[in-house]
């Protein structure tokens, strides 16, 4: 179990990480297929900074940064599950954070694409507090 779950942190993480490309070079994102043109934002744009005209200014960027960061603490989380270049005793706080900023990230740019990654988001944090998962030595 802590093998499947380090490795799903890990794929949760770059999945995440990636999301900061768009932040750091908006382009309007991916257009929708035609099945979801009703949705109001490409994949990749943010519904909340595209309305308020900060995607390209320093919120955008900044935003970039939370992804990466985001993904980084997740697969750093994984990694320290795994006892593997990161301290195994570190892998909750990082999980914990990770899913924050993600779930964060998510909301700024949400994606009816982007449930998966909402819903991983939200396993973690329900595993680490709901279920008190065990610290794992």
């Amino acid at each position: 179990m802590k093998t499947i779950v380090g490795f799903l942190l890990i794929v949760h993480g770059f999945i995440t990480a990636v999301q900061s490309t768009g932040s750091f070079k908006p382009s309007g994102g991916v257009p929708n297929p035609t099945w979801l043109s009703w949705f109001p934002a490409n994949l990749g744009q943010s519904w909340l900074l595209s309305r308020l005209g900060l995607e390209k200014s320093f919120i955008g960027s900044l935003m970039g940064v939370l992804w990466l960061a985001a993904g980084l603490a997740l697969v750093a989380a994984g990694l320290g599950l795994l006892g593997f270049l990161v301290p195994t005793g570190m892998w909750r706080m990082l999980a914990g954070a990770g899913a924050l900023v993600s779930l964060l990230c998510f909301v700024v740019y949400a994606h009816p694409f982007f449930a998966i990654g909402i819903l991983a988001d939200l396993a973690v944090l329900f595993l680490l507090l709901g279920a008190r998962w065990p610290s794992l030595p």
